[in-house]
């Protein structure tokens, strides 16, 4: 699979994207793509009181995708985690199963600085395919909060 010419590999800002109304969106966003659509329609589920929020969503080529990245307190991971039915990397053996490169790197895309030393869990969808891929990685440099990047693309 081609990352480069897809959404998943697309992590440079495109010059020609006019300004999204939404302050939370990073550089190279669909201007005509709500937060809350692209939530819905590739299936993230965020918590509304979810702090730090950056998100880029785009659907102007295949695929229509979503990178999240948003805090929770920590006591609540495990229920992000089960909401978005997402499951260990390492224990996975999903078809089109993201990687932890591509992961770390849709990350960086939304703004997430992992600090050095910050233990960094990876996480796919339970039910992955071709055609629709989610996943994510999960980091706490201090215990009490949690950073998620969540990743979903889907081929229409």
């Amino acid at each position: 699979m081609l990352l480069a010419s897809c959404g998943l590999g697309d992590w440079g800002e495109d010059p020609l994207t006019e300004k999204h109304p939404d302050p939370r969106a990073v550089p190279g966003s669909e201007s005509e793509i709500p937060l809350e659509k692209a939530l819905g329609d590739l299936g993230i589920t965020m918590p509304p009181d979810a702090k730090g929020v950056r998100f880029k969503s785009r659907n102007d080529f295949a695929p229509y995708y979503l990178y999240v990245k948003f805090t929770v307190p920590c006591s609540r991971a495990e229920s992000v985690i089960q909401a978005n039915r997402l499951i260990d990397l390492h224990r996975s053996d999903m078809p089109g199963s993201l990687d932890e490169y591509t992961l770390e790197n849709i990350s960086r895309t939304v703004e997430a600085q992992i600090p050095s030393g910050a233990g960094i869990k990876f996480f796919v969808s339970k039910y992955s395919s071709n055609d629709h891929k989610k996943g994510g990685l999960l980091f706490s440099p201090d215990k009490s909060n949690c950073t998620f990047a969540l990743a979903a693309e889907r081929h229409i």
